[in-house]
């Protein structure tokens, strides 16, 4: 009979057994099926326990076997020695032996209730769980192999610890309220610090460029001596032909303290460094000083704060703070200064006023200020017409490029296959060609930037009770572009996106219980409120420290450039010719400059980008970058005797105009006057009579919009009568003669960024 078989019960009787009866067949099989109920019952008891326990065992094993190994990068393939299979084996196997001693202790100790121990100890020891992953984190350059096994790992070791927390209870020590305070004022001290020193190493390895350091240094420059937003390097030689940022304006006294690029690198570092303040504010009313803490390091952690904070200088940039500002003054009442910080808003750059629209929306729906949202809808909407319609030539939104102004119409250019309709066809392309939409947002490179946004806020953003309206517009303006920068964490643009983001993702941890998630609710508030925060700085620590800029990655990029941690003898060799080649041109002389060298000479009145020389005094070239034409008009104005080589240093060049050479004795050199009082900088005095003055560009004035640029110098030359004969022009210095640095490696000259 099988043993499994189910057997008729047997009547009872009540006539004992004869003592040479034989036992029938069920009760030979009895010891046999208590054996199985004994078994099945044991597993019962067990499994709430013992998977967990074993997965826990052999956690230290599988971190330690990589480590112990001989050979790089065991992890990434399968392709192991026999040792190395043997070292894995061992270490596996001893992690398991010992882990199950400590098991039979506790078991051992607790007697009778030593299931409920065993699950308390699985509690404790959770976070062992994490060990198997690190060894991938160990990998050099596995964020640019792997991205989304990192990512995957980051979002692992969040879900286990977040775990581990809620279920251990477990409560941060009890601190007196200023030590949280004073530890988040270190945090971002160090991160100002660390971050300026980064910004300003970019800058002296010559890895920033004109567009877009140098125009908004020539700005600061030129706001401050009477002429706001204005710039040689820009199309009208005025800003609001791309944008406008009167915060410039108001920023720029500071530039007085130090007027170079490296002042407005660290302006740019202390101003984002600052939305921790709010973001601080906000989460200890709402959570307490301990979550505040967290959510403080979280934020100076961000992948996407380091890309834009090291990125040149952007007045988008300035928004982040400004935006956590509005949030937070809207959630805690305080509506008078949610005024300011509207102002403020709108005046970093025009399309901010959709933000403010959104904001005042979300203050109706989300808060009840109807009155308040209203009113900012209508301010913000009064402010974007009035600046696309009176300050800017260009009034459209997204349109092509004019020679009055830039058109951003090709950072959405599959979405506005027609540049001509200009908003009004990526509205189209959404109405009606919904399909090619959803293939466009879901491409590999967009989920990984969302990934990167949203993982450190565990996605609470989307799931928030409210708050998931003010993300709308960074979403459409980031994932809807097919221009890769601007979907990307290393520029400046996801600002429209993740500090609104952060802010709703304090909502979303406080009101914890009202998540639109199932289940959630049924948690205990207090516990699931400390488990988010830990998860969070567990997800963001990992990937920053595998795409962000405070640790070594092969990932992170500020902006098209790599970061440069530690300058090569060449790179400061190089940056000391540069210093030394400004110096000597002066703070006064005109320059055209190329685009890496451009940000060094950006800080005064007449600064050009080459292949436009006007009549600039110097150039400031990197010959080994000059390619086709622009190549093709060195050689013509050397060869005509316009320019001559007077230092040199590898690819770098300074040529000097010919006329500006030591005059004969008895000659008196051109005279100067400084105009700098009455807002211009210093130039050469009036032409005598017949001197040919130079070709200037018109330059748009404040206030030139629709009506068209207004010239403030004349654009075509103008020979004044009694022509005097030119002066002979000086012979080059041949090439023995010229003063020689030691040669510098060579970068590639990264591709310009829109103003």
């Amino acid at each position: 009979m099988d043993a499994f078989e189910e057997v008729a019960p047997i009547p009872p009787t009540s006539e004992p057994a004869a003592p040479n009866e034989p036992v029938p067949a069920a009760r030979s099989e009895a010891p046999l099926d208590r054996a199985i109920d004994r078994l099945l019952g044991g597993w019962a008891a067990c499994r709430a326990w013992l998977p967990a326990a074993l997965a826990i065992a052999v956690s230290p094993g599988l971190f330690a076997w990589p480590l112990l190994a001989p050979g790089k990068s065991l992890v990434l393939d399968n392709q192991l020695s026999s040792s190395a299979r043997t070292i894995a084996a061992i270490a596996v196997g001893a992690s398991l032996l010992l882990m199950a001693a400590l098991y039979a202790v506790v078991a051992r100790r607790a007697k009778e209730g030593w299931h409920d121990a065993l699950r308390g100890l699985n509690d404790r020891l959770l976070p062992l769980l994490i060990l198997p992953l690190l060894p991938l984190l160990l990998v050099s350059g596995v964020e640019s192999k792997l991205p989304w096994a990192v990512i995957a790992t980051a979002a692992g070791g969040a879900a286990v610890v977040g775990v581990s927390v809620y279920r251990r209870a477990w409560r941060p020590p009890a601190l007196p309220g200023w030590i949280p305070g004073l530890l988040a004022v270190a945090l971002a001290t160090g991160w100002v610090v660390k971050m300026s020193l980064l910004a300003i190493g970019q800058h002296h390895a010559l890895e920033t460029d004109v567009y877009d350091l140098g125009i908004y240094d020539s700005i600061f420059w030129h706001s401050i001596h009477g002429e706001p937003l204005a710039s040689d390097f820009i199309r009208g030689g005025n800003h609001v032909s791309g944008h406008v940022d009167p915060i410039l304006v108001l920023l720029s006294p500071l530039y007085l303290i130090y007027p170079r690029a490296e002042l407005i690198l660290v302006l740019q570092v202390v101003w984002v460094a600052a939305g921790a303040i709010p973001l601080w504010i906000l989460a200890r009313r709402l959570l307490g000083a301990g979550h505040a803490l967290a959510l403080v390091a979280v934020y100076l952690l961000l992948p996407s704060i380091h890309g834009r904070a090291l990125y040149h200088f952007h007045s988008l940039t300035l928004a982040g703070p400004l935006l956590l500002w509005c949030f937070a003054c809207l959630e805690l009442g305080w509506l008078r200064r949610f005024w300011v910080a509207l102002a403020l808003l709108l005046l970093t750059r025009e399309d901010m006023a959709l933000l403010g629209g959104l904001l005042g929306a979300y203050a109706i729906v989300g808060k009840g200020h109807r009155r308040l949202g209203t009113v900012a809808i209508a301010i913000s909407a009064i402010y974007l017409v009035f600046v696309k319609l009176v300050v800017m030539p260009n009034p459209n939104l997204l349109s092509g490029s004019t020679p009055e102004s830039y058109g951003f119409a090709y950072y959405y250019k599959d979405m506005i296959p027609d540049a001509r309709l200009g908003s009004f066809g990526l509205v189209l392309s959404l109405v009606t060609n919904p399909v090619f939409v959803l293939q466009h947002v879901l491409s590999e490179p967009k989920l990984r930037t969302f990934a990167l946004l949203f993982l450190p806020l565990l996605f609470l953003p989307f799931v928030a009770p409210r708050g998931r309206l003010l993300l709308t517009y960074g979403l459409a303006f980031i994932f809807l572009a097919s221009r890769e920068p601007v979907f990307s964490i290393g520029f400046q643009y996801a600002t429209v996106l993740d500090s609104l983001a952060l802010g709703v993702a304090v909502i979303a941890i406080a009101e914890s219980d009202r998540l639109r998630i199932k289940g959630l609710a049924s948690l205990d508030p207090a516990r699931a409120r400390r488990a988010l925060t830990a998860a969070m700085v567990v997800a963001t620590v990992v990937l920053s420290a595998k795409f962000g800029a405070l640790l070594p990655s092969t990932s992170f990029r500020a902006g098209f450039h790599k970061l440069v941690r530690e300058p090569s003898a060449a790179v400061q060799e190089r940056y000391a010719w540069v210093r030394r080649a400004v110096e000597r041109i002066g703070p006064t002389a005109s320059v055209s400059a190329s685009g890496r060298l451009g940000p060094h000479v950006s800080n005064r009145g007449e600064a050009y980008l080459w292949p436009e020389v006007r009549d600039a005094d110097y150039l400031l070239l990197e010959r080994g970058k000059l390619k086709g034409k622009s190549l093709q008009k060195l050689r013509d104005l050397e060869k005509a005797g316009k320019y001559r080589t007077v230092d040199r240093h590898g690819s770098l060049s300074l040529l000097e105009r010919t006329d500006r050479l030591a005059p004969e004795a008895g000659t008196p050199a051109p005279e100067r006057i400084d105009r700098r009082a009455i807002g211009g900088p210093e130039r050469l005095a009036p032409p005598r009579a017949g001197q040919l003055v130079p070709e200037r560009a018109g330059r748009l004035a404040p206030g030139a919009g629709a009506l068209g640029p207004k010239p403030l110098l004349p654009r075509a030359p103008v020979r004044l009568p009694q022509a005097a004969p030119e002066p002979q022009a000086a012979p080059s210095l041949p090439e023995s003669q010229l003063p020689q640095s030691p040669p510098a490696s060579r970068r590639p000259q990264s591709p310009p960024e829109s103003p």
